[in-house]
């Protein structure tokens, strides 16, 4: 069945823009003055500066510091520099580190991506059935939640999206793999810019490419047979490769930190990797009680969506399936985060499974199938809508991350007994630059512990990413930790080498 065609009239337009309000104020209410520990945050938020200031060179340069120097790999020198530029006017608006005002920019990049899904339910299913799948998302606390932080991941699951809507809309739906002039223009703008946010941008080449070989192998009846593919058909392609190599002359890069971790890779990490993201989307649904069956319970229903529908959808299940081989085949476990480019496929698949079995049924059971099937999600959508409410009003709690008074009183304090070409030692490297300005390092090994002019030991850490508390002290004989200061959280010592007697 081809995909209907989209009429958007102004009343048609009416519940589409009030599902994105309602979504966008429960995000703004989630927003706090404290973000979490993870300190990617922080390399995006340094790259933005460093574009303010324009000094980006140097900020690669003392990012390559911190990575060389740390015991062990923690993250790429350089992020890629979409969503750092996306960053920077915020940045430069917010007058600087201002962690809430830095937040806003995945309000409207949320926003873009329900719409653009919506754009891609909505030509394919009535319409009441793409508003349905459309709420799913508008109002899912995870990703509402998710808005809290200042991170790639929104940004990049709305520009992926949009990329599929523009493959499906200029190459599937008229059945051309040449496209057109300006489809295929934008087609390699867009991957361009899924690209320069995040590296697995990539991904979306392949799946133009498989998408245009299977339709010109296709050969529908009464178009003729062509000897060879025709040349536009690589327009979007160097579209995308004079972009790419733009922006590489633009910004520094980082090297191929990321693509040499792929050699810690075993088989056991491996066969790991496959089992926890069979489980991991099941989170999405945590609303629901017993998610995780009712997850499980949806993997028949997408294995019949698939059936019914791979070849309309071909761009979306290639890359779907791309972007979770590329993460099985990573060496550490990613969150969910990372996948959230197949979820809207994931429950739209799902969605069409379960409408294909209603239409299997006699014409007497039919109707009560389509029934069931919208009772279903609008049962999922209800249970959403309070526990995003619930969230938004519990946004004052403290949640013990970077921005807590316990914690700028230790970045204050690194900032008051320290040089500026002191060396931190820190299990969090990149934000403690960001909060200090001083060169930071991770280590979790003895005999490295001389590397550093101090040492950061958060007291309830244990081993991870640093030497244990209880340990540090007698770690290396060779070296005297004198205690400088001391709060509820973090311990920080002055390192030194032992005089001789």
């Amino acid at each position: 069945m081809p995909p209907a065609t989209i009429v958007l009239r102004p009343k048609n337009l009416v519940p589409i823009l009030a599902i994105i309000i309602v979504s966008s104020v429960l995000a703004v209410a989630m927003l706090t003055q404290d973000h979490d520990w993870g300190d990617d945050f922080a390399a995006y938020i340094m790259q933005a500066a460093s574009i303010v200031h324009g000094t980006e060179r140097q900020e690669v340069a003392r990012a390559r510091f911190s990575i060389q120097q740390s015991s062990r790999y923690f993250g790429p020198v350089a992020t890629p520099w979409g969503f750092p530029a996306l960053l920077a006017p915020v940045y430069a608006a917010c007058g600087g580190l201002n962690i809430w005002c830095l937040k806003l920019v995945n309000v409207p990049l949320f926003a873009s991506f329900v719409a653009v899904f919506w754009l891609f339910a909505a030509s394919r299913l009535p319409r009441s059935d793409a508003l349905l799948l459309m709420s799913v998302f508008a109002f899912n606390p995870v990703l509402l939640a998710f808005e809290n932080f200042v991170l790639s991941d929104l940004a990049f699951l709305f520009l992926s999206t949009l990329c599929i809507v523009l493959i499906d809309r200029v190459v599937v739906q008229p059945a051309r793999p040449e496209g057109s002039r300006r489809g295929n223009i934008a087609i390699g703008a867009a991957v361009f810019l899924a690209f320069f946010v995040r590296a697995n941008g990539a991904l979306l080449i392949p799946t133009l490419f498989v998408t245009q070989l299977a339709l010109y192998l296709s050969h529908p009846r009464g178009r003729p047979v062509r000897t060879r593919p025709p040349a536009e058909a690589l327009v979007p392609h160097a579209v995308f490769v004079v972009l790419a190599a733009l922006a590489a002359m633009a910004f520094p890069g980082g090297g191929l930190s990321d693509v040499q971790h792929y050699r810690t890779l075993t088989t056991g990490r491996l066969l790991e990797n496959i089992s926890a993201y069979l489980v991991i989307p099941s989170i999405f649904f945590w609303p629901i009680p017993f998610y995780e069956l009712f997850y499980g319970a949806l993997f028949p229903f997408l294995l019949c969506g698939l059936a019914w529908h791979l070849r309309e959808d071909l761009p979306a299940v290639v890359y779907s399936g791309l972007t979770l081989m590329l993460f099985v085949f990573w060496p550490e476990q990613q969150g969910l985060r990372y996948i959230f480019p197949v979820l809207p496929f994931f429950v739209y698949f799902c969605y069409r499974g379960m409408k294909a079995n209603a239409f299997a049924l006699t014409d007497r059971y039919r109707t009560a199938g389509n029934g069931l099937t919208r009772a279903v999600w609008i049962a999922v959508v209800v249970m959403f809508v309070p526990a995003s409410i619930h969230m938004a009003r519990q946004r004052s709690s403290p949640s013990g991350g970077a921005f807590q008074p316990a914690s700028v009183e230790m970045f204050d304090a690194i900032k008051a007994r320290t040089a500026p070409g002191d060396v931190v030692i820190f299990d969090k490297p990149r934000l403690m630059r960001l909060m200090t300005d001083r060169d930071a390092i991770l280590v979790d090994r003895c005999d490295q512990l001389a590397k550093g002019r101090y040492v950061v030991v958060r007291k309830g850490g244990g081993a991870t990413n640093q030497i244990a508390p209880d340990e540090i002290g007698a770690c290396d004989p060779s070296l005297q930790l004198a205690p400088v200061f001391d709060n509820s959280q973090f311990i920080i010592y002055r390192i030194a080498p032992k005089r001789s007697t």
